[in-house]
């Protein structure tokens, strides 16, 4: 299983993929967003940062994964306080705690 942690904004995203211990952070324009969905499986578990454009990135990804979870910046505050804030790093921290099934729950998972 993957766990994939996004970092949009409303020029491009940053993305990571991690499996086991291993991980592989990308950032992506997002007029690319097609080509990211095709690196998508169907067993793949998305955590992603809730945003002005989340709703239309969860309803792009939506039935393409196992799992997605938005999270809200304010309640997770790995993100919201971290001295070192970046696009990769964010969607790195959001890939790991997902994995640990260490983030809040929302209406956007698995129906």
């Amino acid at each position: 299983m993957r766990y994939i942690g996004v970092d949009l904004h409303k020029v491009m995203f940053a993305f990571c993929v991690r499996e086991g211990d291993r991980e592989t952070i990308t950032t992506y324009p997002r007029d690319e967003l097609d080509s990211f969905k095709k690196t998508l499986q169907k067993t793949d578990q998305v955590a992603v940062e809730a945003t002005g454009m989340t709703k239309y990135f969860v309803g792009q990804i939506e039935g393409l994964v196992e799992k997605v979870v938005v999270v809200n910046p304010h309640q997770f505050k790995v993100i919201s306080e971290s001295v070192k804030k970046t696009d990769r790093r964010d969607a790195q921290m959001l890939a790991l705690f997902l994995q640990k099934g260490m983030l809040p729950l929302s209406t956007y998972e698995e129906r």
